[in-house]
């Protein structure tokens, strides 16, 4: 019973994550591109990936979260 609460709430915490990954994302200018490995994508591109939920949108997700991580932690102000 514990695991499947922990499941939901893990699957809550990233649908949370995905909702707020996505009105970031929607909220850069359109004429802004991103390169991931070797290729370059544009915000709407981008927003489509996370909807879908494949490998580019993960690792977007992952960049963001640790973004925000880091923001938060006050880590990204650090000047070392």
């Amino acid at each position: 019973m514990k695991q499947q609460t922990k499941l939901k709430q893990t699957s809550n915490a990233s649908e949370e994550l995905k909702k707020i990954v996505l009105e970031r994302l929607k909220s850069m200018p359109e004429s802004l591109s991103v390169s991931i490995g070797n290729a370059e994508y544009t915000t709407d591109e981008l927003v489509e990936h996370v909807e879908d939920g494949d490998e580019v949108g993960e690792q977007i997700m992952e960049i963001q979260l640790q973004y925000l991580q880091d923001l938060g932690s006050g880590k990204i102000y650090d000047n070392e």
